[in-house]
């Protein structure tokens, strides 16, 4: 299965951007961060038979939304000590329960190790994702490799798809001149799919601009037992 991870910037990304984007992504599974209710009502209407599955929240930079092929079972909007609210998923893929924690994170790792008191949510969050495992957990998580915040993930068991198959640093923020108008490649990896054990990454990407100040992520993931019982072949 295919799942891309993106923020789309709000009003920085238009409508048919965004949709253009996720219609040529192949993703079977589509997690959203900074939804405007103008992407929510383009997205709602123009994909809807390619992802016919699909929950939508259009507050802006607190706008959160799942698409997806496979039958959502259950959804739920909640918080925890931050006031920004995350988005829980369980989806029916191909007969096998999927958990989808999609999460923009209130944090920010700042380079002097200031650590803001949102990174509290990523340790439940991590404990709720083990706890439902099979799950992954993708967002915008403000944060890079290294600091203290990807070391609470690592430290809790879950697995840094892009970073188990790839070397590249796979930076996905700043697009240049987007954020504030600063004439800034990227040159931070904030973008991530986590994943329990029970699943691993076959391939990951950093797609292209597609008007945010963010690049999308795209993992493509495959049960861990089918590929042990592939490889004992």
């Amino acid at each position: 299965m295919k799942i891309l991870t993106f923020n789309l910037g709000h009003r920085r990304s238009t409508a048919r951007e965004i949709v253009r984007a996720l219609g040529e992504s192949e993703a079977d599974v589509v997690a959203l961060q900074e939804v405007g209710p103008h992407h929510a009502v383009a997205i709602g209407m123009e994909l809807a038979r390619a992802y016919p599955h699909q929950v939508m929240d259009g507050l802006g930079i607190d706008g959160m939304g799942l698409l997806s092929r496979y039958p959502i079972v259950e959804h739920e909007f909640f918080t925890l000590s931050s006031p920004r609210a995350h988005l829980r998923v369980r989806l029916d893929a191909d007969g096998r329960a999927l958990e989808v924690l999609d999460v923009h994170a209130m944090v920010w790792v700042g380079f002097f190790g200031r650590v803001a008191p949102g990174a509290g949510d990523l340790t439940e969050l991590a404990a709720r994702a083990l706890a439902s495992s099979p799950a992954v957990l993708v967002g915008d998580l403000n944060t890079w490799p290294g600091s203290g915040v990807y070391r609470i993930l690592e430290r809790a068991g879950l697995r840094d798809a892009f970073a188990d198959v790839s070397e590249a640093p796979g930076f996905t923020f700043p697009v240049f001149g987007r954020y504030r108008g600063l004439p800034l490649p990227p040159f931070l990896r904030l973008d991530y799919v986590w994943t329990t054990p029970d699943l691993c990454c076959v391939r990951a990407e950093v797609g292209r601009t597609a008007g945010s100040d963010h690049l999308p992520v795209l993992a493509e993931l495959a049960w861990a037992d089918a590929r042990d019982d592939e490889a004992g072949a």
